[in-house]
């Protein structure tokens, strides 16, 4: 699996000195001849509870680590931060890629994806695929799929979907 595979070449970097534990993967793509295609860096964050922060690491496919930083955590302070085990994994990106166009095809067939962002997360009912497309009619598509063995829903499964409108989101 794509996933793993990265996250393997990131622990055996000399640059990985993560603390805490992982808490998202995050890659935008492009929409190629029907594909969405990973664009740029893949992001791997670890959340550090006792500073609540989170550590990234950016990387491409086929280099080493090529930035690292540490922000604040997008959250309300209410929320939990939940690790990702990549272990219970059963949807990597190809197949939530797929999964993502298929449902905005069938679903919202006049809502096509212009850029996409994909984040592998755990809620806390089980890992999930946090999709959004940014369509070409100015409009924001959430989805969520199941993607691991753990939760209600079978891997692949979507679990929400929501479109906006972009404007709504201006402050």
């Amino acid at each position: 699996m794509l996933i793993k595979e990265l996250y393997q070449k990131l622990k055996e970097s000399p640059r990985f000195k993560a603390s805490g534990f992982l808490s998202h993967v995050f890659v935008t793509a492009d929409l190629v001849t029907d594909t969405l295609v990973p664009e740029g860096l893949w992001e791997f964050g670890f959340y550090d509870a006792s500073k609540d922060i989170v550590h990234s690491y950016a990387l491409q496919l086929h280099t080493a680590i090529l930035d690292e930083k540490e922000s604040q955590v997008f959250k309300k302070e209410s929320d939990t931060v939940h690790p990702i085990d990549l272990d219970e994994l059963t949807l990597d990106f190809e197949e939530a890629a797929s999964s993502a166009l298929s449902f905005q095809k069938k679903s919202y067939a006049g809502q096509s994806p212009g850029r996409a962002m994909f984040v592998l997360q755990d809620l806390g009912a089980g890992l999930i695929w946090n999709v959004t497309f940014v369509t070409t009619a100015f409009n924001v598509l959430n989805m969520k799929f199941a993607a691991g063995r753990r939760g209600e829903k079978k891997s692949g499964e979507i679990i929400f979907h929501e479109l906006s409108n972009l404007m709504q989101w201006k402050k």
